[in-house]
């Protein structure tokens, strides 16, 4: 234990566009949270920049203990999306947080197998925590409350994963859907799961379709990869899922896909762009002049078996008659048409801060954030991000804006999301 806390942290960040110099303001800034020594660390990154040059000069001042991935948007409770950040960077330092990475190579290829394989080599490779952890275990049993105890867990995944991107002139889809399957292959859907699929400057991708994204593990930078960090935590921790939509008395059912799942051929067993413009009670004519407005204000929402709903983005084919879905679909899926409610995208990140400040010693809060969520706040995100710092009350955030989301709540499984926001929060306490 050091200065009477169970966990440290430190958030930099940089604007500048020199790799080498980037990367020293960000460690420089996020070194002075954790005494000048991170035993982890997570860098996010602007797509435009020499990633390798970035990875050397990290590796060069703390080691290659690290993960992260390039993004769209980064903020925290130091700096807000607006501030043109290249780097950033967050430090952590915790003999009660032990983390094990590996990546995975090539996952558009056979990615659920992948992510199984490489998942079982973190576990695998996690070492020299066993005494410490059971001693931490035995003391929470014996001087915890059980109220405490059945919720907690002391394995989490992160993990950050390839998603859409422009290949040598062409659009691919991220295998993230495919990808947490196998990671859930391995632990089942009861151990939380948070993380990402980076990202490039989404407003780039959506008017011009351009922009790769990479990944880092262990010092090493990759493309069309999946980083997968097997967590133990002796420190308690949330996770949540929040998407700023609300149910409408709009549904329908998926009744046909085609081999890839991400193509959808039929809603309700008609013509989907068709069935879904009679849903809106808009024109088709209407829809494809601007199809990104109403899709990303009147999504797909997936509901559970428990009425909650879970955010699947549909764009219009060439054809102007399918859909894609960004994230894989299944044959028999129920979908609402759900509406946006710019009250619940403005408050929501706010109000899970809020919350978490109510309970006892919150230590720090990652944050991925969809790319569209901040696209749909426009100019209001300026006042979006001061009432979230507002309501942090100093609690430290380090996130970005992703491409895609993976999460869960305490009630769900895990999932890999849409145009939502998901957090995970280390507690400064052992119970």
């Amino acid at each position: 234990m050091f200065s009477k806390k169970y966990l440290l942290s430190g958030i930099g960040q940089s604007s500048l566009r020199d790799e080498v110099d980037a990367v020293e303001e960000a460690l420089s800034g996020a070194l002075l949270g954790v005494n000048g020594e991170a035993n982890f660390a997570i860098v996010y990154t602007d797509s435009t920049l020499d990633q390798a040059k970035v990875a050397q000069a990290v590796n060069a001042t703390i080691g290659k203990h690290w993960v992260g991935m390039s993004v769209d948007k980064h903020f925290s409770n130091n700096h807000t999306s607006e501030a043109k950040t290249t780097v950033s960077i967050l430090c952590i330092k915790s003999n009660y947080l032990h983390f094990s990475v590996e990546a995975a190579q090539k996952v558009r290829s056979n990615p659920r197998k992948k992510a199984k394989e490489t998942l079982i080599k973190a576990i695998k490779h996690m070492s020299g925590t066993r005494d410490l952890d059971s001693y931490v275990a035995f003391t929470k049993i014996k001087r915890g409350n059980y109220n405490d105890l059945v919720s907690q867990n002391q394995y989490l995944i992160l993990s950050f994963v390839s998603s859409i991107e422009n290949v040598k002139g062409n659009v691919v889809s991220g295998r993230e859907v495919d990808f947490l399957e196998g990671l859930l292959d391995v632990v089942g859907i009861s151990v939380p799961i948070f993380g990402a699929g980076a990202g490039s400057d989404f407003d780039t991708f959506l008017s011009e379709e351009k922009g790769n994204n990479y990944l880092f593990a262990n010092g090493k930078v990759h493309q069309n990869a999946g980083v997968v960090i097997f967590c133990v935590s002796d420190l308690p921790f949330d996770v949540d899922v929040k998407h700023g939509y609300e149910l409408t008395k709009d549904f329908a059912v998926v009744t046909k896909v085609d081999k890839t799942k991400h193509t959808i051929l039929e809603l309700n067993g008609k013509n989907p762009i068709s069935e879904y413009c009679r849903l809106l009670g808009i024109s088709k004519k209407e829809y494809l002049k601007d199809p990104y407005r109403c899709s990303l204000t009147r999504p797909f929402g997936v509901v559970s078996l428990y009425g909650e709903t879970y955010v699947k983005e549909a764009l219009p084919n060439e054809d102007g008659i399918t859909f894609h879905s960004t994230v894989k679909t299944n044959e028999n899926t129920v979908v609402n048409i759900m509406k946006l409610n710019k009250n619940k995208l403005h408050n929501n990140f706010s109000e899970i801060l809020e919350n978490t400040n109510k309970k006892k010693k919150p230590g720090l809060v990652l944050v991925s954030s969809c790319s569209t969520r901040r696209y749909l706040m426009g100019k209001n995100i300026t006042n979006v991000e001061k009432k979230s710092k507002k309501a942090s009350k100093k609690l430290p955030y380090f996130g970005a804006f992703v491409f895609s989301e993976l999460g869960s709540t305490k009630t769900s499984r895990p999932m890999v999301h849409g145009e939502s926001i998901t957090t995970l929060t280390f507690y400064d306490r052992l119970y």
